[in-house]
């Protein structure tokens, strides 16, 4: 079992770019992984789903879900079953949300059928990304 520490900077709602640091604990090789999405990425994607054309409730949907596949895009080389994600509080009060979301988005798109105990959220903060090697 590896577990996945996760890290944002820069909210996906922000103009400027978006990274996903992730460390990992208990795999072999690779420790770290990120991935960059820049301001104008997100600009485009926007543009490709404009919020009065889509079927999100409200913006923050829009965000959690956005921040949800930059998850699961970082990860998903070597994720496996039965690894574990611990998700720093990004979007506090939408823990919930953020698990629902990843558990669809992994069943769906890699047939790994994770349960809400494989994601964890926590205060990760960067400094805990480095004292992890």
């Amino acid at each position: 079992m590896a577990v996945f520490i996760i890290d944002q900077s820069m909210k996906v709602e922000s103009t400027q770019g978006t990274s996903i640091g992730v460390e990992t604990i208990g795999t072999p090789g690779k420790n770290s992984i990120s991935s960059i999405f820049s301001g104008s990425q997100k600009q485009q994607f926007y543009k490709q789903i404009p919020f009065r054309h889509n079927n999100f409730s409200s913006k923050k949907d829009l965000h959690l879900r956005l921040f949800s596949y930059l998850i699961f895009l970082t990860i998903q080389p070597c994720f496996k079953k039965r690894d574990v994600m611990v998700i720093d509080f990004e979007y506090q009060g939408n823990e919930q949300k953020i698990s629902d979301l990843l558990i669809s988005i992994f069943k769906r798109h890699t047939g790994i059928y994770l349960d809400r105990g494989d994601i964890r959220f926590e205060n990760v903060g960067k400094q805990a990304l480095f004292a992890i090697n």
